[in-house]
C-alpha cells in the first residue's frame, strides 16, 4: 500500500471506520518496505548487552505484581508508603515498583500544564531532527530523557501528523520509528491513545492536509500489520 493510493471516499463522514474497513491490513505493502513488518531497532555494538539500542529498560506486558513495595511501602491498591514522616508525598524513584504516572497525577494542574507545553515543544524538535538524521537510537534516547512517559501519546500523535505533511520517505520513517519504540520506550497504551487522539483531531488535520484521513487510515493499517495496534482498532 503506497501513500499515494486513495481508497477512502471523498466524504470523510465515517473517518477511520470507513477507511480502515476498505483497507485490508494483510495486503498492506508497508510503505515502501519489502518486509511485511517494520524492522525492530537493529542490534549494534553500541549496546553493552547487545540488545536493542533503545534498550535501557523494557516494559513487561505482565507489568508489576501490585504487591507491597520494599520497606513496607504500598503498591497500587495499598495504603503504606504514600506519605513520608513529615506528612508530604513521597516517591522512591529507586523502588522497583515506582510508577512515574502515579507521581504525575500528584502534580498541580498548573505545573502539569506547563510541563506538557514544554514537552510539546521539545517533541517537535526531536521529530524534526529525526526526519533529518534518521537516527532511531538518538531519537529514542532523547525521548526517554524527557522523562514524561505519560505524555508519550502526544509524541505518537505529533510524529504521525507531521509525517502526513511530508513525503513518503518521512511517512515510512515515522512508521518504522513507532515500531522500533513500541514497548521498548513507548508503552502500548500510549501508542493506542496517540492514534485515538489522531482520529479525534482528523477534522482539524484535514483543514491543512486534505488527504489526512486517507493517510491516517494507511498508518493505522500499517500499525496493525506491525502489531503495535490491535487488529480490531
Amino acid at each position: 500500500m503506497e501513500f499515494n493510493d486513495g481508497f477512502v471516499s471523498a466524504e470523510h463522514q465515517e473517518l477511520l471506520r470507513s477507511a480502515t474497513e476498505s483497507a485490508d491490513p494483510t495486503s498492506v505493502s508497508p510503505l515502501e518496505v519489502t518486509s511485511p513488518k517494520s524492522p525492530r531497532t537493529p542490534r549494534g555494538k553500541q549496546s553493552p548487552n547487545r540488545g536493542s539500542p533503545v534498550k535501557h529498560y523494557k516494559h513487561s506486558h505482565s507489568g508489576r505484581d501490585g504487591g507491597p513495595k520494599k520497606g513496607g511501602s504500598g503498591g497500587k491498591g495499598t495504603w503504606g508508603g504514600l506519605l513520608d514522616s513529615e506528612g508530604g508525598y513521597y516517591f522512591d524513584h529507586n523502588d522497583p515498583n515506582y510508577d512515574s504516572s502515579e507521581e504525575y497525577y500528584m502534580i498541580s494542574p498548573s505545573k502539569r500544564s506547563a510541563e506538557f507545553e514544554d514537552f510539546k515543544k521539545k517533541t517537535t524538535v526531536i521529530i524534526e531532527e529525526y526526519f533529518t538524521t534518521d537516527d532511531i537510537t538518538s531519537t529514542a534516547n532523547e525521548l526517554r530523557d524527557l522523562n514524561w512517559p505519560s505524555f508519550h501519546y502526544y509524541f505518537v500523535k505529533k510524529l504521525v501528523s507531521m509525517a502526513m505533511d511530508r513525503h513518503d520517505k518521512e511517512k515510512e520513517m515515522a512508521a518504522i520509528l513507532l515500531s522500533s519504540l513500541y514497548s521498548e520506550v513507548i508503552e502500548p497504551t500510549q501508542v493506542y491513545k496517540g492514534f485515538c487522539k489522531l482520529i479525534e483531531s482528523s477534522d482539524d488535520l484535514c483543514v491543512d492536509i486534505p488527504e489526512a484521513v486517507d493517510f491516517l487510515a494507511i498508518f493505522i493499517a500499517r500499525a496493525v500489520v506491525d502489531e503495535i495496534l490491535p487488529p480490531l482498532f
